[in-house]
């Protein structure tokens, strides 16, 4: 079984990164609209860890 990781995003570049795959998932495949999918607050927010 694959192990998966879990990290905090703190760079910028890891913004970058993080809402290229979210404009792909959810705006380009699922159709959400941009302003529902980003608000701003993405770089205050902590997500729990799985555990």
């Amino acid at each position: 079984m694959s192990q998966i990781i879990v990290k905090i995003a703190t760079l910028k570049n890891e913004f970058a990164a993080i809402e290229e795959i979210r404009k792909r998932v959810f705006q380009q495949e699922q159709k959400v609209c941009a302003e529902l999918d980003f608000d701003g607050l993405d770089e205050t927010l902590r997500s729990p860890r799985p555990t």
